[in-house]
C-alpha cells in the first residue's frame, strides 16, 4: 500500500493533553486514531488517491448526474489515450478521476469516510428488476460500466507500469470490478493476469477459464442478436409476388 502522508494531520491529530485513562489503560482517542489508519490501510490504493484528488473533482460532484458521468467520461477518454501511448503513470490519475467522480475518499471531522453514490443505485435496481427502467436507473447503468472500465484499465496500469503500480494493487481494482459487474471477461483477465504476476497460479488458471467462459456467453449472445436482427430485417422486405397481379 501507499504510504499515508499526513495521516495524523488529515485525521486531525492524537487529542493531546488527556493522558490515559485511570489506572494505565488505553486513550480512546488513540484506540479510535489506531482503527482509523487500519481500515485507512484496508482501502485499495486507488481508493485511498481519490481523497488527495479531492479539490480537482469536488466541483464535479456536485454536478447534476449527466453533466458529471461527462465529466468522468472526458477524464476516462484522456486516459485511455496515454494508455495508447503507453504513458501508464498519467493514465491511472485520469482513471482514479474518473472513478472519484462517484467513489471517493473524504475527510468528515476527525473521520476518513468512503462515499459509494452508485451502490446505493446499483442496489436499487437489483431490487427492482430488469422490467423497472426509467432514465436515473440508466444513467446509473452508465455509470456502473464506467466504474467497471476504469477499474478494468487501473487493473491494467498496474500491471504494465513501471512506476511502482503493483500486481496486488491490480488485483484488487480487478476484484471491485468485478463488484460491480459480476463475469466481466476483461476484468477476469486482468486479475488472472495479476495473480500470474505474483505466482498464484491456481487462482490465475481459475479466473482465465472464467473469462474465457465470460467471453464465449458475450460471443453467443452477440451471434444470437445478430441472427435476430438479419430474420426482422428478412420480416420486413416485401414479398416480391406483392405487387403481381
Amino acid at each position: 500500500g501507499m504510504p499515508m502522508p499526513g495521516m495524523e494531520g488529515m485525521l486531525g491529530g492524537g487529542g493531546g493533553g488527556g493522558g490515559g485513562m485511570p489506572g494505565g489503560g488505553p486513550d480512546m482517542e488513540q484506540l479510535e486514531m489506531v482503527m482509523e489508519r487500519f481500515l485507512w490501510q484496508s482501502y485499495p490504493q486507488h481508493l485511498q488517491n481519490t481523497l488527495f484528488h479531492a479539490e480537482k473533482l469536488a466541483p464535479h460532484r456536485k454536478k447534476p448526474l449527466r453533466a458529471r458521468l461527462d465529466q468522468a467520461f472526458a477524464f476516462k477518454a484522456a486516459a485511455d489515450e496515454l494508455v495508447e501511448r503507453a504513458n501508464y503513470r498519467d493514465a491511472l490519475v485520469q482513471y482514479e478521476m474518473a472513478y472519484g467522480c462517484f467513489k471517493f475518499c473524504e475527510k468528515q471531522d476527525r473521520k476518513i469516510v468512503v462515499r459509494d453514490d452508485a451502490k446505493t443505485f446499483r442496489e436499487l435496481r437489483h431490487e427492482r428488476g430488469p422490467g423497472e427502467v426509467d432514465g436515473p436507473t440508466r444513467l446509473w447503468a452508465e455509470v456502473d460500466e464506467l466504474l467497471c472500465s476504469c477499474l478494468t484499465m487501473i487493473a491494467a496500469c498496474n500491471i504494465n507500469a513501471k512506476f511502482g503500480g503493483t500486481y496486488e494493487n491490480a488485483e484488487k481494482a480487478a476484484s471491485e470490478a468485478l463488484e460491480v459487474r459480476p463475469g466481466h471477461a476483461p476484468a477476469l483477465y486482468r486479475r488472472s493476469e495479476a495473480h500470474r504476476r505474483q505466482d498464484n497460479d491456481g487462482d490465475a488458471v481459475a479466473d482465465a477459464r472464467s473469462a474465457l467462459r465470460a467471453a464465449e456467453l458475450v460471443l453467443a449472445r452477440l451471434l444470437q442478436d445478430r441472427a435476430q436482427l438479419r430474420g426482422l430485417r428478412g420480416a420486413a422486405a416485401p414479398s416480391p409476388d406483392l405487387d403481381r397481379p
